[in-house]
C-alpha cells in the first residue's frame, strides 16, 4: 500500500484478481481446493478493506472534511447489503423452485456472482483512465497580470534604463 497508495487502479487491480481466484476456488468441488479457497479469503479481505480505507483517505478524491461522512454513508451501504446478501442468497438455495439439486443451485449463485465481480474488472480500469487523462492532460499557463509581469520583469535584472535595476544588478530598487 506504501508503494502504491497513490496508484489505486494497482491495488484494486490486485483486489480483483485476489477476489475472483477466491471466487474460481470455491466453485471447485475438490477439498484442496476448498482450503486454498479459505486460506486466501482471509487476506484478501483484509487488503480489500484496507484498499477501501487507503482509496477514502486520498485528499485529490475527497477532501478532509468531507471524507468522515464518505465513510459513514459507504459503511451503511456496505453494511445494509452485507446484512441482506446472505439471507437471499441462503434462501436462494433452499428453494426447491428452480436449478435442480441444492449443490447445483449453490453453483449457479456462486458462478452469478463471480461473474458479478468480474464487472468490477471496469473499476480499476476506469481509476487507470482517470490517472492516465490527469496525466496527459495539457497544462495551462498561469495568467499573466500586469503585477506579476512587472515583479518578473524587475527581478530578471532589468537595465537602468527605465526598467528600474539597481546597481547591483539585482533589479530590487523599484520594490
Amino acid at each position: 500500500m506504501q508503494k502504491y497508495g497513490d496508484q489505486p487502479h494497482i491495488y484494486w487491480s490486485v483486489v480483483l484478481c485476489l477476489g475472483s481466484a477466491f471466487g474460481v476456488l470455491s466453485l471447485i468441488q475438490s477439498a484442496s481446493a476448498q482450503l486454498a479457497a479459505a486460506l486466501l479469503f482471509g487476506p484478501t479481505r483484509c487488503l480489500q478493506w484496507a484498499c477501501y480505507f487507503q482509496f477514502l483517505a486520498d485528499d485529490k478524491r475527497y477532501p478532509p472534511d468531507l471524507t468522515g461522512r464518505a465513510l459513514g454513508y459507504n459503511n451503511v451501504a456496505i453494511g445494509l447489503i452485507a446484512d441482506a446478501m446472505p439471507s437471499l442468497l441462503t434462501y436462494l438455495v433452499a428453494s426447491h423452485g428452480w436449478g435442480g439439486s441444492k449443490e447445483a443451485r449453490y453453483s449457479v449463485i456462486k458462478f452469478a456472482c463471480l461473474l458479478l465481480l468480474s464487472l468490477s474488472a471496469c473499476f480499476p480500469l476506469l481509476l487507470y483512465r482517470q490517472r492516465h487523462a490527469h496525466r496527459t492532460a495539457p497544462i495551462d499557463p498561469p495568467r499573466r497580470d500586469s503585477d506579476t509581469a512587472e515583479v518578473e520583469s524587475i527581478c530578471n535584472g532589468a537595465d537602468d534604463a527605465g526598467n528600474g535595476a539597481d546597481d547591483t544588478g539585482n533589479g530590487l530598487s523599484r520594490l
